[in-house]
């Protein structure tokens, strides 16, 4: 897979006039590819946590509740792990039984 740049230089090229072929011979790109990005899918996709992640979407810069993140955050480095799945990341976070309120404080909000 070629990076994200290469895609847009390719795109930004073919728009500027150049063809397809090229496009390709100038970024050493074989043609079927340029095609692909400039003609099948001109607009890039967006996949995975990309839509859903508030780094990711534009316009947007920092959590909303930046109390609630900093507390799920510390959860995280404290006993927590991210696991892939198919549809949305997940985030699992072990409780010993020698911290008996450990189940009640994960699940609980910030400042309860």
């Amino acid at each position: 897979m070629h990076p994200a740049e290469i895609r847009a230089r390719a795109r930004q090229l073919h728009l500027s006039g150049l063809t397809i072929a090229e496009v390709a011979r100038g970024l050493g790109l074989v043609y079927p590819t340029v095609w692909h990005w400039c003609r099948d899918r001109p607009e890039p996709v967006v996949r995975g946590t990309a839509l859903r992640c508030f780094r990711c979407t534009p316009g947007i810069r920092y959590p909303t509740d930046p109390a609630a993140y900093a507390y799920l955050f510390g959860l995280y480095l404290g006993d927590g792990h991210l696991v892939a799945s198919a549809r949305v990341p997940v985030l699992r976070i072990s409780c010993d039984n020698a911290w008996p309120r450990g189940r009640s404080i994960c699940s609980a909000s910030p400042g309860e």
